[in-house]
C-alpha cells in the first residue's frame, strides 16, 4: 500500500515474487511507473493516478491492466494479457505490447495521436491500421495476420512485418518509408519505385525470383539502402 506516498512521482518496482497487488490510487502526483519481473501480479488498476503519463511493465504477469486518461507511453511486453482494450485514449502516442503469447484481441479506437504501435510476438489475427494516420512505427511481424494494409498511414518510417505469408504488401502510399523488414514472407515482387526515403530494407527468405529481385534493386535510391 503506497497510499502514504501521496507526493510520489516515479515508482520502480522490479524482482518481486510475493506481490501480488499494488494499492496506490491516492498517489495522484504520479507521472511515470517501471515495473519488470512480478510474476503473481496479475491486475493493475491505475485510473485514478490522473497524472500518470508512462508505464512499463516487461516480463511481469499482468492479464489486467486499467490506466487513466492522461496516458502517453505504455509499453507491457512479456505479460499474460489475453485482450487489450484501450479506446479514445488521446494523448496515446507509443503502444507496445510485443511478446504477449497469449494477446488474441487489440482495441485501440480513438487513439488518434498513435505515433508507434508494436504487437509482434502475439496471437492477433487482423488489425485495422487505417484509422491511425499518425503512425510512424509499426511493428506486427510474427502474428496471425495474414494481410497489412498501410495505404492510409502516410507518415509511415518504419514498418516491420516479418513472418506473415503475406503474398502482396502495398508500400506505394509510404513515401516517408525509411525502414521495411518483410522477411520470411511469401512475396514475389514488391514495388519500390515511391520509397525514395528507404535507408533499410530487408526481403530475406520471401519467393523472389532474381528478375524481380532486380527490380526491386534498381528502383532503390542510390547509395542509401542496407540491404539484407
Amino acid at each position: 500500500n503506497l497510499n502514504g506516498c501521496k507526493n510520489l512521482e516515479t515508482l520502480n518496482l522490479g524482482n518481486w515474487d510475493e506481490l501480488e497487488s499494488v494499492i496506490m490510487d491516492k498517489c495522484t502526483q504520479l507521472k511515470k511507473i517501471t515495473a519488470y519481473t512480478n510474476p503473481n501480479l496479475k491486475t493493475w488498476d491505475l485510473s485514478n493516478n490522473v497524472n500518470l503519463t508512462t508505464f512499463e511493465s516487461n516480463d511481469g504477469g499482468l492479464e489486467e491492466l486499467l490506466l487513466p486518461k492522461s496516458i502517453v507511453n505504455v509499453i507491457c511486453r512479456k505479460n499474460n494479457f489475453s485482450s487489450i482494450t484501450l479506446e479514445d485514449y488521446k494523448d496515446l502516442t507509443v503502444f507496445d505490447c510485443m511478446d504477449n503469447k497469449e494477446l488474441t484481441s487489440l482495441s485501440l479506437t480513438g487513439c488518434e495521436k498513435l505515433y508507434a504501435l508494436k504487437f509482434s510476438k502475439t496471437q492477433i489475427e487482423s488489425f485495422n491500421f487505417s484509422g491511425f494516420t499518425n503512425l510512424s512505427v509499426i511493428d506486427c511481424g510474427n502474428t496471425k495476420l495474414t494481410a497489412v494494409d498501410v495505404s492510409a498511414n502516410t507518415s509511415l518510417g518504419n514498418l516491420y512485418c516479418d513472418s506473415l505469408g503475406l503474398t502482396n504488401l502495398d508500400i506505394t502510399h509510404n513515401t516517408q518509408l525509411l525502414a521495411l523488414s518483410c522477411a520470411g514472407n511469401e512475396l514475389n515482387a514488391l514495388d519500390v519505385t515511391k520509397n525514395k526515403a528507404f535507408r533499410q530494407l530487408n526481403i530475406s527468405d520471401n519467393n523472389f525470383d532474381k528478375d524481380a529481385l532486380n527490380t526491386v534493386f534498381t528502383a532503390l535510391p542510390p547509395f542509401t539502402a542496407t540491404l539484407s
